[in-house]
């Protein structure tokens, strides 16, 4: 069958501080929306360093708090038609 994991890529901008991400998504299927426009919906989960964006503490709390930073995406796409006034 058809594979529904796919990649998705772009920049991530934290803090000031812009990196290029390429993490893996999966996509979760085409529903329709109360309105019957279709959309499609996708979810990633992954992980980042904060320190990479810059993103640090004092002394007493750097110890305290992880460097790695979990993002969890839930996304949906939705189309629409065009209507011209």
């Amino acid at each position: 069958g058809k594979s529904n994991n796919y990649l998705l890529e772009g920049d991530c901008v934290i803090h000031g501080v812009s990196k290029r991400l390429v993490v893996d998504v999966i996509f979760e299927g085409n529903k329709e929306n109360g309105y019957g426009n279709k959309k499609a919906s996708f979810h990633s989960c992954f992980q980042i360093n904060r320190h990479d964006f810059g993103i640090k503490s004092n002394v007493f709390f750097e110890a305290l708090i992880t460097k790695e930073i979990t993002v969890v995406l839930d996304l949906e796409f939705l189309e629409v038609s065009a209507t011209i006034y």
